[in-house]
């Protein structure tokens, strides 16, 4: 008898001095709407301004966070994520943008999250969205504590709306009162911190816990004193998927055109901070 819980364990990787993540990707794990689903810590200016195109990305800064970004994009945003917040950069038709810690040297942690557009929102006009921390609506369920990063949790809903609707819950366990994990097609637990179990499946932080749609309920437990998880769900478009570094089309014409349209000034410029 198969178990509809699947665990990978994860490792830290060093990407970069001053730089190192854990990163999953949807080509080689279940994990679609979600494209890149990344932690990581940072502490200096990585990756200088560079484009978007056809899908979303998303910023969450944990709220253990020493430091924050600061985001800038091609269409005036301007934007302080600090321990806590989201931002969403809906890149759609194409957008420069660029984050990096500011003051440097400080390490930030937080997740770097990609969602896919479906084909009919890939060129949705660009725009960004930000909820400061104290805008994440948070939630005592029994001994757990909830942020609703993303999408809805009963009648706390994030402040965030993407094109693609997907949850994204930040989730402090405490104690062994078992949790329920949302009914979706895709579902998966993000063990950020301590040990935890789903359907008897245990995983050690980092790991990944991806659960089986098919299943039905299932629950998730703590099996130390203090575990923190990240809870994202969503529905898979079921189109195909194209890509081009920075750009996420269903065909490589639509690769090509986000490169023209980067190659034309369409996406706006955005100079090297100073």
């Amino acid at each position: 008898m198969t178990t509809p819980v699947t665990v990978v364990p994860l490792a830290f990787k060093d990407a970069a001095p001053g730089f190192r993540t854990v990163d999953l990707f949807h080509g080689e794990l279940p994990l679609e709407p979600f494209l890149v689903f990344t932690e990581f810590h940072m502490s200096r200016a990585i990756f200088g301004p560079h484009p978007h195109a056809g899908m979303t990305v998303v910023t969450y800064m944990l709220p253990d966070s020493a430091g924050g970004f600061l985001n800038r994009d091609s269409f005036g945003d301007r934007s302080r994520i600090g321990p806590g917040a989201v931002h969403a950069t809906q890149a759609g038709a194409g957008i420069m943008h660029d984050e990096f810690p500011e003051p440097a040297g400080i390490d930030c942690h937080g997740m770097q999250i990609w969602i896919n557009h479906a084909d009919a929102d890939r060129f949705v006009p660009p725009k960004a969205m930000h909820a400061d921390g104290a805008a994440i609506p948070e939630r005592e369920v029994g001994a757990h504590h909830v942020r609703v990063v993303l999408g809805a949790y009963g009648a706390a809903v994030s402040p965030i709306a993407l094109v693609t609707p997907v949850g994204l819950l930040d989730v402090t366990l405490r104690g062994a009162t078992p949790f329920a994990l949302p009914d979706a097609a895709t579902r998966f637990v993000y063990v950020l911190r301590g040990r935890v179990s789903v359907d008897g499946v245990s995983a050690t932080a980092p790991a990944l816990l991806i659960a089986d749609a098919s299943a039905g309920s299932l629950a998730l437990t703590s099996e130390s004193d203090d575990s923190q998880v990240l809870i994202a769900s969503g529905t898979p478009h079921g189109e195909p998927i194209a890509h081009g570094g920075p750009f996420v089309g269903t065909t490589p014409a639509q690769i090509s055109e986000m490169r023209r349209r980067f190659g034309s000034g369409a996406m706006g410029q955005l100079a090297a901070a100073g």
